[in-house]
């Protein structure tokens, strides 16, 4: 009887945001929120 074992072994480093990505990110989920309280607001009233 023979085994037949494979590994596969992934890292994963974070990535530095520098200031201009880190505003970016803010701003687009704001802008997230706000779409999704517009939608709760049409659903739910």
């Amino acid at each position: 009887m023979t085994i037949n074992l494979f590994f596969v072994v992934v890292t994963v480093n974070r990535r530095e945001m520098t200031p201009q990505q880190i505003h970016h990110q803010q701003h687009v989920e704001e802008l997230m929120e706000e779409v999704k309280s517009k939608h709760s607001r049409m659903f739910f009233n």
